[in-house]
């Protein structure tokens, strides 16, 4: 029988193309025990984020440099720069403080966190698995493909109308 973090894992990896189960067994081990450190390392910390993301996307970084600028489905998240890192840095801090029932606090942090896009590649595999942690576990999965557009649409529904964009741009 396959665990709840292997099937969260290949799930989560698929909304981005990346077939798990294709990658060397060394990979499959190495991003694994990325997923449990993350998981179940307290308190949540900027370095514990940083070191997932190296490890799961090597050629990630944190968008700390001006000028290194993402855009997502339409939407320009925070321009690259310190603020980055500070904006990242206070998420981190309510969220660790965040008293709120998990369900509510885990997706709103998980929309704060893919509204920030504070990496250059990596944002919805790094937000899943923050989510997770948020959430107190690995929840039954089936659903991350849905959970996580749900989200973006959700977000989209915040931003200003002549700022959104079509529908056709969202995939």
């Amino acid at each position: 029988m396959t665990k709840p973090l292997d099937l969260f894992i290949r799930e989560s990896l698929a909304i981005e193309g990346v077939e798990f189960l294709t990658l060397p067994s060394d990979r499959q081990l190495t991003i694994t025990r990325a997923h449990e450190r993350f998981l179940y390392d307290d308190p949540i910390t900027l370095s514990a984020l940083v070191d997932f993301v190296r490890v799961v996307e090597p050629e990630a970084r944190l968008r700390t440099i001006p000028g290194m600028n993402v855009s997502v489905a339409g939407h320009n998240a925070m321009p690259g720069g310190e603020q980055v890192k500070r904006a990242l840095l206070t998420l981190i801090d309510a969220a660790n403080g965040d008293k709120r029932p998990k369900r509510v606090m885990s997706f709103d942090y998980y929309w704060r966190y893919l509204h920030l896009h504070p990496f250059s590649d990596c944002n919805g595999r790094s937000a899943r698995v923050l989510w997770a942690r948020l959430l107190g576990g690995i929840p039954e999965c089936g659903f991350l493909d849905e959970f996580h557009y749900q989200a973006l649409m959700w977000q989209d529904a915040y931003r200003p109308v002549e700022d959104r964009p079509a529908s056709s741009d969202i995939a």
